[in-house]
């Protein structure tokens, strides 16, 4: 490799060293996505055994089972935090008891990498379809913003599904390039299979979504008789079937049973939902997708223009990202529990954005669209950064909240992370004022500081922030 291409990789490489120990966590929140996972690591590492009841970690999701508890999370992800643990403390000696802060480094950095990772791949299948049409800059920018400009980045920073979920489906519109250019040759369809069984894998209905939808997009290709797309589908099921039995597998090694717990565990409550309220909050609203991520917005107008990458491959993406959304939206009930934004939709996000960048990339001229696109990925950026606060901050669950609770007034997790940040950097500025005496009320912000400063496992700055409201809001002992 010559000079010219290490300097601009050594480069890379030290920018995402330097943003990783800026951004990844070094502590764990109480949400039980994190939780869950992180519970029957360190119990099958420091206890050896799938059963959570004794772990350091105590988590909300977890299933009873045979007299047991066990984490309910999708095994994949977990088992390879797994192996990465196993290493740190069987080889250096790391673990969660003797190096507290660097174990949750090392465990989160990996997540972080796969969120650099999207700028790869998103670059990567820019230069299939505009290489020589535009410039390298733009190329990078884009890259850089379909992560920096979305929730992916926030989630990034901590332990999840949705950034390896964002980097699959990225990885899979560069597959499914790629194997329609090979004339859907045996090995392209066999991991188009594997890759949509990994996004299974991580997430259920985005996998069963997209699997659904490249299943079609498969057998609907040019053939010369029916014969040749029924064996395409075959060869493309058996990929996506055997990422199906590597999850019954480890699910059958953790609990004894190849189903899902996530099942036995997840049931939204139905009963009382407002489907166009709880729509409408998901897509626009408190915890609205296009709220945080505006610039995706602009997907529908580009939709009607013609550009590289309009394509087959563009049909079947959108539409199985659509066919997605309409699932979350009518199947669940939560808001995705305590989470920052509606965190189920978020791997959508880049795919969303690699269309609108290769549509305004084919207009000559920009015009007002282009300048209002830029400023909402500028508002993305901005929702992005607070949200690496804490991803899986506490508020409103939707079903989940029983009425009176006070987090019926925390609806908004951009607006509760940008409290919290203001309240610890700048406790007595103007903004920290107006969110405790305009925008919650000093009693609901001081029990949202409580229950989040909790959640965020910092229990050493309760007490700070008991006194700050007694000198300034409460004549006697506020109300915990």
């Amino acid at each position: 490799m010559n000079k010219n291409k290490l300097l601009p990789l050594g480069l890379l490489t030290v920018i995402i060293i330097t943003a990783a120990f800026f951004f990844v966590k070094t502590n764990y929140s109480r949400a039980g996505n994190e939780t869950s996972r992180l519970a029957v690591i360190q119990s099958v590492v420091d206890n050896g055994t799938f059963d959570i009841s004794k772990s350091i970690f105590q988590t909300p999701d977890k299933a009873l089972l045979n007299g047991k508890y066990y984490g309910d999370k999708p095994p994949l992800l977990t088992f390879l935090s797994m192996g990465e643990y196993f290493i740190l403390a069987e080889i250096f000696g790391i673990t969660f008891k003797d190096h507290y802060k660097l174990t949750f480094f090392l465990l989160y950095l990996p997540y972080f990498l796969i969120g650099c990772l999207c700028c790869f791949l998103f670059y990567m299948i820019l230069n299939r379809y505009i290489a020589e049409t535009s410039s390298q800059r733009y190329r990078i920018t884009a890259s850089v913003l379909a992560l920096v400009s979305t929730l992916v980045f926030s989630y990034s920073v901590t332990m999840g599904n949705h950034v390896p979920t964002a980097a699959l489906l990225l990885w899979l519109i560069l597959q499914m390039d790629n194997t329609e250019k090979s004339d859907f040759a045996v090995k392209d369809l066999l991991l188009c299979g594997v890759i949509t069984g990994l996004i299974f894998n991580c997430e259920f209905v985005t996998g069963g979504a997209f699997a659904t939808g490249v299943f079609f997009f498969v057998i609907m290709a040019k053939a010369e008789n029916w014969n040749i797309r029924i064996k395409r589908g075959i060869l493309y099921s058996a990929g996506v079937l055997l990422l199906i039995a590597v999850e019954g597998f480890l699910n059958y090694i953790s609990y004894g049973s190849p189903l899902p717990l996530y099942l036995l565990t997840h049931k939204p409550d139905m009963a009382q939902k407002d489907y166009l309220y709880y729509a409408w909050n998901v897509l626009f609203g408190f915890e609205g997708f296009f709220l945080y991520m505006p610039a995706c917005l602009f997907l529908f107008p580009v939709l009607c223009n013609n550009f590289p990458g309009r394509n087959r491959i563009c049909n079947c993406i959108l539409g199985s990202t659509l066919f997605a959304t309409v699932i979350f939206l009518t199947a669940t009930s939560d808001y995705g529990g305590f989470c920052y934004g509606y965190r189920f939709l978020i791997p959508f996000a880049p795919v969303i954005l690699l269309y609108v960048f290769l549509s305004f990339q084919a207009q000559r001229k920009k015009g007002v669209c282009y300048i209002l696109f830029c400023a909402a990925l500028g508002w993305g950026v901005i929702t992005s950064y607070f949200g690496t606060q804490n991803p899986w901050n506490s508020g409103y669950e939707g079903s989940l909240t029983k009425k009176g609770n006070f987090n019926e007034k925390i609806k908004n997790g951009f607006l509760g992370n940008v409290y919290v940040f203001s309240y610890e950097k700048m406790p007595d500025s103007a903004l920290t004022k107006y969110f405790i005496e305009r925008v919650y009320g000093p009693q609901i912000a001081w029990l949202y500081l409580y229950e989040e400063l909790l959640n965020r496992n910092e229990n050493n700055k309760v007490p700070q922030a008991y006194q700050y409201f007694v000198k300034n809001y409460f004549p006697a002992t506020p109300r915990k």
